[in-house]
């Protein structure tokens, strides 16, 4: 790439070491374009929220962060930044259900 990082998903990705995750967070932190993270803490949020106590496979659960996740890129950093937040403080591996502001 001629030491230039590629600035969309699929550039990113053809990187070496590169996954899904890491292309998005690249594209909405460091290019400011919108668009959800998804990765394990992220995943037990959106299920918890969206799908509890069903088990769904990755693609309704991309489909509800693709609705939900803001098109403005300024907001998209906050929503993302909160998501992260969120399933580190509330929805952790422990979950504390008790504190969930939207349960």
């Amino acid at each position: 790439h001629a030491g230039e990082i590629p600035d969309t998903y699929n550039g990113l990705k053809n990187l070496p070491g590169i996954g899904d995750y890491a292309a998005r967070a690249t594209l909405c932190f460091a290019f400011e374009k919108p668009t959800y993270l998804l990765d394990v803490n992220t995943r037990k949020v959106v299920t918890r929220f969206f799908f509890h106590p069903v088990k769904v496979k990755d693609a309704p659960i991309i489909n509800a962060l693709e609705r939900v996740t803001p098109r403005d890129f300024r907001k998209c950093k906050l929503f993302n930044w909160g998501l992260i937040d969120f399933s580190a403080i509330i929805c952790s591996r422990k979950p504390k259900c008790k504190k969930c502001p939207i349960k």
